[in-house]
């Protein structure tokens, strides 16, 4: 997946900036503002309420036994790019990401293409709480583990320099 694949994207009213949206382009943030206008086309997704004051009983609640299994590739790509440009504006430039959330080859693929667009020195820690690694897909060719060495000697060379 590259960005340019992807349709723009607003968080609403999330809660870092209280009530301010987050408007993504081509993988990038584009604006941030209160009630931003938009593309047409554009994904909006509600983001009031979901996690920024949660205790840690709460979110395991919410993402693994009610949403984890639903998140697709583009949710993580989303979701890692976010905390990327996050760390990286706080003056962190070294992150192991605990991808939890990698169901099958291309959330992975998803998680690797979001940390490798920014700036940073970025381990992707593959898990997935939903399963086994060789659980990913039903098919017997991703049950083995010499499928997923190439999405790891991928998530290797993620790592950029930051300066």
């Amino acid at each position: 997946m590259s960005a340019n694949d992807l349709r723009p994207t607003v968080f609403r009213a999330g809660s870092v900036l209280e009530g301010h949206d987050v408007l993504v382009v081509d993988g990038r943030i584009a604006a941030i503002g209160v009630d931003l206008v938009v593309p047409g086309g554009t994904d909006e997704i509600d983001a009031r309420g979901y996690g920024a004051d949660w205790t840690l009983t709460q979110y395991f609640v919410w993402y693994y036994l009610n949403w984890g299994k639903k998140f697709r590739p583009e949710d993580i790509h989303a979701g890692n790019l976010l905390g990327a440009l996050e760390a990286l504006d706080a003056g962190v430039t070294t992150c192991v990401d605990w991808s939890h959330g990698l169901q099958t080859i291309d959330h992975a693929d998803a998680a690797v293409d979001a940390l490798a667009s920014v700036p940073g020195r970025f381990v992707l820690a593959y898990g997935n709480i939903q399963g086994a690694l060789a659980n990913w897909t039903g098919t017997p060719s991703s049950a083995s583990f010499s499928t997923v060495a190439p999405a790891i000697s991928k998530a290797r060379r993620a790592t950029t320099p930051c300066g």
